[in-house]
């Protein structure tokens, strides 16, 4: 079943899908090799069928921002949800240097909105 959404814009309303930045998503990361589309950040190709850490769903490069969507894979897309490109790839790597037995940077750490 297909996702109803239900999230609302700062004035209360229903927010509106910018299909021409799908679209564009759509083309640039469809892969003729594979017959279908690849993550945006993992370069993993996406499943269609929802239920799977790899079904495509949209991400947002900026939160909120429906004009910088991309398909992503559902777990790299939760783990992305409110943070915006940059602030995710510096968060990802910090973890990684933690992972690795060094000090966690706190900068790389995202302040409240």
């Amino acid at each position: 079943m297909a996702r109803v959404e239900t999230r609302k814009n700062p004035q209360g309303r229903g927010r509106t899908v910018d299909k021409q930045a799908r679209l564009r998503a759509m083309k640039q990361q469809f892969d003729p090799s594979i017959g279908g589309y690849r993550c945006y950040f993992t370069d993993m190709p996406l499943e269609l069928a929802a239920g799977t850490r790899r079904s495509a769903e949209w991400a947002h490069l900026t939160a909120g921002d429906e004009s910088g969507v991309v398909l992503a894979c559902k777990l790299v897309n939760r783990m992305q949800t409110d943070l915006t490109e940059r602030e995710f790839e510096a968060l990802v790597k910090a973890l990684a240097r933690r992972f690795e037995g060094e000090p966690f940077d706190e900068s790389a750490f995202p302040p409240d909105r």
